[in-house]
């Protein structure tokens, strides 16, 4: 990784912006990638790169294990759903069949 300027001579601190994308506070006069100093920045930018990259996988993760978990709940719960509907209406069809072949069944139920 390498960066995109030199920080100007004097010892200034200045913003310096890596490939990455990423702003450094450097002091140095100029950090090429040889140098400890910037063979230390690097280090320290790939750190940083690497939190970042590992966050986003993280969140990633959980926001798709989340929505998994929200889809089984809801298939589950519509399973139930669907076999409570199915029950009660074969309930009521046999309690209806069963009624109308009585007579005196029906005049109870009405």
């Amino acid at each position: 990784m390498s960066f995109w300027g030199c920080v100007v001579a004097g010892g200034e601190s200045k913003k310096v912006e890596t490939k990455a994308g990423q702003l450094l506070h450097l002091s140095q006069a100029c950090l090429a990638p040889d140098t400890p100093a910037g063979a230390s920045a690097q280090v320290m930018v790939g750190h940083k790169a690497l939190v970042v990259v590992v966050v986003v996988v993280v969140v990633v993760v959980v926001v798709v294990v989340v929505v998994v978990v929200v889809v089984i709940v809801v298939v589950v719960i519509v399973i139930v759903v669907v076999v409570v509907v199915v029950v009660v209406v074969v309930v009521v069809i046999v309690v209806v069949v069963s009624l109308t072949k009585n007579q005196e069944g029906l005049l109870v139920l009405f």
